[in-house]
């Protein structure tokens, strides 16, 4: 073999050793890459605002509306109104809410009168909107106690409390407090000793 011959041999290999190494190097960032989506799209489903229905798979159903992932975050099933490709008006899509209060219990949870819920915890303000339904846990309410005000989908009192939607009413004592209402049934007024809440 001529020393031309045995060059362009050595040539030959050392670009095939090259070549097949950098396939490795590239077959290894792409298995990287591929565990770095995986690891993203982990972290994204671990902490989610919402799952589509074709999603249930991901979730297991506790009672009622109420699911939870495998981490544990409860979800809700409820519908939005959505803008869908070619239609001309909203269309109500059933998804899962991750958007909820986290400390809901599914088990004892139940819808009032009105829009508000209450479980063996804590009292919500709990009403359908047109991205779901809004769930606020009402901090300060007594749930054993908690009850809409008759013919008042709006206000909720417990022993101590007068809330009107998300809002607790200051001074304004539930026990003590006059009621005064329009032709129509609807509150404008609540008073009670010195203190006076007048409804917008």
């Amino acid at each position: 073999m001529t020393n031309t011959n045995f060059i362009s041999l050595l040539g030959i290999l050392t670009c095939l050793t090259n070549c097949n190494e950098q396939r490795q190097d590239n077959n290894q960032k792409s298995e990287q890459q591929k565990d770095i989506n995986f690891k993203t799209e982990e972290i994204k489903r671990n902490d989610l605002s919402q799952l589509e229905l074709k999603d249930s798979s991901l979730l297991t159903h506790i009672k009622g509306q109420f699911y939870k992932s495998k981490t544990g975050q409860l979800f809700e099933r409820t519908f939005s109104d959505r803008e869908i490709n070619g239609v001309d008006t909203l269309v109500s899509v059933e998804y899962f809410n991750g958007k909820v209060p986290q400390d809901i219990d599914p088990l004892t949870f139940e819808q009032l009168d009105g829009w508000f819920a209450k479980d063996k915890n804590f009292a919500y303000y709990n009403r359908p909107t047109s991205g779901g339904m809004l769930t606020v846990k009402l901090e300060k309410a007594d749930t054993k106690s908690f009850k809409i005000l008759a013919g008042q989908y709006l206000y909720a009192v417990d022993d101590n409390h007068v809330f009107k939607e998300t809002e607790m009413l200051e001074n304004i004592n539930p026990q003590k407090m006059k009621i005064i209402k329009d032709k129509d049934g609807k509150i404008v007024k609540l008073i009670s000793g010195q203190s006076n809440y007048i409804a917008d």
